[in-house]
């Protein structure tokens, strides 16, 4: 919109910049606590994993290097943004929370089949040795 000198000019725009101002959505800051194993993973190699969160989000986050009241376990995480921008960002770093949870599972798992098989190799071969030393 143009800006007159007239004073109906002048109450127009002041009334449009009121409008504009109340449009802007309202940001928030919001503090959530992460375990700390976890940091590594929303962070990601080079800082990939929240330059990603950010962008898709549009947030600014800030994972804190300290522990949260001395528990070395958890980190303070800040997200600002508006309401909405900060679900998304949460969304995102739960998602990256559950990928990293399965990714151990899924080691844990397959290094447990793992000794599972020595151990039993280890058994067969020790019952296999007595009956062979019994004479039957």
């Amino acid at each position: 919109a143009v800006v007159s000198t007239q004073s109906t000019g002048i109450t127009e725009a002041i009334e449009m910049v009121h409008e504009a101002c109340q449009l802007k959505p309202k940001i928030i800051t919001e503090h959530i606590e992460i375990r700390a194993e976890y940091c590594g993973k929303i962070i990601g190699k080079g800082g990939e994993n929240l330059k990603d969160i950010r962008e898709h989000s549009g947030t600014r986050i800030l994972i804190s290097k300290e522990p949260v009241n001395g528990n070395n376990e958890i980190r303070l995480c800040s997200i600002e943004g508006t309401k909405e921008e900060i679900e998304v960002a949460k969304q995102l770093i739960d998602s990256n929370i559950m990928t990293e949870i399965e990714i151990r599972r899924r080691r844990e798992h397959k290094q447990a089949v793992k000794n599972f098989q020595s151990s039993s190799n280890n058994k067969a071969t020790f019952v296999l040795g007595e009956t062979k030393t019994d004479d039957w």
